[in-house]
């Protein structure tokens, strides 16, 4: 099978891998119809993949608006956050972001105890910015979480809210609140912050499933 030049199509059935000779055929334009076991040359090539992606990526959206620094709520959300990464495996993408008056990707967990609640909630922002770090990134399951207390700033419309969610595509979105549900679905409802770690945990394991 040195060279394939000749054929305008090729049928591998349950042969053994064959060489890089066949994926080259197929790279360069040549027609080839796998059937039985999959082949590793040619997975390299086709736009399928007869083996699923199983790595998750997670955006961890954190609210860091103002009503965020009433009591303990933020350092339970810290303490959260932190624990629930142990859930992940190794091959996991797992991100960190804030979300108030803007969204930002933080660059490790540990930048959440440098944060300063304040300003007003914008969860559209945290749909967006969510969809815009998880969108290039190479994982079979994509999915954004986000913490709130649902006080969400009024200069932000449903609309607003309405449009990013269906930007989203095939990423996931949940949103877990501990006061008002968020008009965009699923919210998972707890009764405060020293459950979100618990809440946390099963999300994740259901993304994995």
């Amino acid at each position: 099978m040195d060279t394939l030049d000749a054929f305008d199509a090729v049928i591998v059935q349950d042969a053994p891998p064959p060489g890089d000779a066949l994926a080259e055929y197929a790279r360069s334009g040549g027609g080839v119809l796998l059937v039985g076991k999959p082949s590793a040359p040619l997975e390299r090539v086709s736009p399928v993949s007869a083996r699923p992606d199983l790595r998750v990526a997670v955006v961890l959206g954190v609210d860091a608006s103002g009503s965020m620094n009433q009591g303990d709520k933020w350092n339970l959300v810290v303490a959260a956050v932190e624990g629930v990464k142990r859930s992940f495996e190794a091959d996991d993408t797992v991100l960190v972001m804030t979300f108030a008056e803007e969204a930002r990707t933080l660059a490790s967990v540990d930048e959440l105890r440098k944060v300063y609640p304040s300003g007003g909630t914008r969860v559209a922002r945290g749909i967006g910015e969510g969809r815009k770090v998880l969108g290039p990134l190479k994982a079979g399951r994509k999915h954004i979480i986000l913490m709130t207390d649902g006080e969400v700033s009024s200069a932000e419309t449903k609309e607003e809210r309405v449009r990013e969610f269906e930007k989203l595509g095939e990423i996931g979105l949940t949103i877990v609140t501990t006061n008002r549900e968020v008009d965009v679905q699923p919210n998972l409802r707890i009764g405060d912050w020293k459950g979100l770690e618990a809440a946390l945990e099963k999300i994740v394991a259901a993304i994995q499933d």
